[in-house]
């Protein structure tokens, strides 16, 4: 039959793992991986941070669920000046809460952050 492997790297019969990947995958050096992804260093294809995109990911979607949480808030109120239902009224402060739970929660996710230098 001959040589199958003709200068590829070759297979584990068993596994179906490639050797190479193996190899690789030992020569790995995870504590420097670790300590660059904990200093914020490690860098995704496109070059940003990670811990830094997902920080502002984070805010963004804060911000993004408190404006809505304001617009639940005021359809509320709106329909229950229109209807007259209470239920409605009863809605508009527990959005309303919601919102301000948000932008404690906001307030303290960005001074973490900030301390921790993952957003600068």
């Amino acid at each position: 039959m001959g040589n199958r492997n003709c200068g590829k790297a070759t297979q584990d019969e068993q596994t179906g793992t490639n050797r190479e990947e193996v190899t690789r995958h030992e020569n790995f050096d995870h504590k420097q991986y670790r300590e660059e992804w904990r200093h914020g260093q490690r860098k995704s294809a496109a070059g940003v941070s990670k811990r830094t995109t997902s920080g502002k990911t984070s805010l963004i979607f804060v911000i993004v669920s408190t404006l809505l949480a304001l617009g639940v808030g005021a359809w509320c109120i709106w329909v229950n000046l229109v209807e007259g239902a209470p239920v409605y009224l009863a809605g508009a402060v527990a959005s309303f809460a919601c919102a301000l739970a948000l932008v404690i929660y906001g307030v303290w996710f960005y001074r973490k952050m900030k301390r921790l230098r993952i957003i600068t």
